[in-house]
């Protein structure tokens, strides 16, 4: 399939492979908190991108290219007005929000 023109349509099938398939499951643990303050503000200062995946998974296309740079400028702007740094969250961190 022509990843450059995005004026076509990808079908489900293609040289009679079905291309539709699961990456990735979420599994959100039901201990979780994600109505409290601190739980809230660490939601805010998340940053979701494709491009957190490795090279072999990394958006393809003109589109995806121009998408990064919306993505980035984006979350610049959010963490420079929440006054934050950009940092991946550590596992000490998720574990804060779980009940012990």
């Amino acid at each position: 399939m022509p990843i450059e023109d995005s004026t076509i349509e990808w079908t489900p099938s293609w040289n009679g492979k079905n291309n539709i398939f699961k990456v990735a499951t979420l599994i959100l643990p039901k201990e979780q908190q994600p109505d409290s303050d601190k739980a809230m503000k660490f939601c805010e200062d998340l940053s979701f991108t494709p491009w957190h995946g490795t090279e072999e998974m990394r958006p393809l296309g003109g589109v995806n290219r121009a998408r990064k740079i919306v993505y980035l400028e984006t979350s610049n702007l959010r963490h420079s007005l929440n006054n934050v740094k950009q940092a991946l969250p550590t596992e000490e961190i998720w574990d804060s929000f779980l009940l012990k």
